[in-house]
């Protein structure tokens, strides 16, 4: 039988001291990986049925979005309950801790992601909802703000909301406007103006 990570003590602060645990089933938990994105995959891949829980789960959902595994680290938010977690959903108007906004851009950026065939894989509504949010919990001169933004205007794409996204960007622009603003944010202004079939 399996038991879950958490049966077991491993926590998102203990599990990379873990990996030399001489325990045969963390060993079996962890594998052999050293590398803590090979590790995270592994924990998620080859466990499929392991309940990880919000610890575990707070620990790879980082380093998978980081590597581009969204997959992986769409299945290890969906099993560690980080999906469903109360800050996580859409009308939580509660204040965010510097973990919540953290775990709530990357879930956004899984929300956000497209197929190979250029469609919208999960829910860019709730994704933009969530990056929105983040956005909101930061300052403007932050990295993670400008990311969020990006996402945002990702989801906007996705839902063809193309004028939305120009406002959005024109609302943001006249209220920051000493930002210094990417070129390919501030198209999105130009293009809305245009008249139709020139940008």
């Amino acid at each position: 039988a399996q038991v879950s990570a958490e049966n077991l003590g491993v926590t998102s602060a203990n599990v990379e001291t873990l990996l030399g645990s001489s325990n045969p089933d963390i060993k079996r938990l962890l594998g052999a990986e050293a590398d803590a994105t090979a590790l995270a995959l592994h924990v998620v891949l080859a466990h499929p049925g392991l309940d990880l829980g919000a610890d575990i789960g707070a620990w790879a959902l980082p380093r998978l979005v980081n590597a581009g595994h969204y997959g992986p680290a769409r299945a290890a938010a969906e099993r560690s309950g980080l999906l469903s977690a109360p800050f996580a959903q859409p009308g939580h108007a509660g204040a965010l801790t510097a973990e919540q906004r953290d775990l709530l851009f990357l879930l956004g950026v899984l929300d956000v992601q497209a197929g190979p065939d250029g469609r919208a894989l999960h829910d860019p509504a709730i994704g933009r909802g969530r990056l929105a949010r983040v956005r909101a919990a930061c300052d403007p001169d932050a990295g993670l703000w400008w990311a969020a933004l990006r996402g945002e205007l990702q989801a906007l794409d996705l839902l063809d909301a193309l004028d939305e996204a120009a406002a959005l960007t024109a609302e943001l622009h006249a209220a920051h406007p000493d930002l210094a603003w990417p070129a390919n944010i501030l198209s999105r202004i130009v293009a809305a103006d245009a008249p139709d079939g020139v940008a």
